[in-house]
């Protein structure tokens, strides 16, 4: 059983949130958020599994489209990703950004690992490591929320 509680403000935080809202973050941490908030997430890990072969395909799409969005060094293609996905708001834990991480090779699971290796570049420079203060409605524990429109050019 995995213990949430050190999330506890995030998921009332994400509670306040459009009653529609469409959330997207790193899956292993999107797993608790449509128990603990009741909103719908792009994609989370529970779900990611190879129950049926349709499911399957588009679970395999969204997986690498979140994660070629999340690890991005273009903001204009996240905020193009979450145009394209109906996303409202990204929830970042900074460690899963972090190059310790990356390099951990444990970023999410195979077939995926390998896939998301293969488009993080060497000059790995994440956008989301890059958003500005003022475009974090949330922040707390290394975990921050935005809205798309955060991504946005001004």
């Amino acid at each position: 059983v995995t213990d949430y509680s050190h999330n506890k403000d995030l998921f009332q935080f994400l509670r306040t949130l459009p009653k529609d809202a469409i959330i997207a973050s790193h899956p292993t941490l999107s797993d608790a958020i449509p128990l603990f908030t009741q909103k719908r997430v792009f994609i989370n890990h529970e779900l990611s599994q190879p129950f049926y072969e349709k499911y399957w395909e588009t679970i395999q799409k969204r997986t690498l489209a979140l994660f070629k969005a999340y690890y991005s060094n273009n903001p204009d293609y996240i905020y193009d990703f979450c145009q394209k996905n109906n996303i409202d708001y990204l929830v970042i834990h900074e460690e899963t950004l972090s190059k310790k991480y990356i390099h951990s090779r444990k970023i999410y699971f195979e077939p995926f690992n390998q896939q998301i290796e293969s488009f993080i570049h060497n000059n790995y420079q994440p956008a989301l490591m890059n958003i500005k203060q003022q475009n974090k409605v949330y922040e707390k524990n290394n975990i921050f929320v935005i809205h798309k429109n955060a991504l946005q050019k001004k």
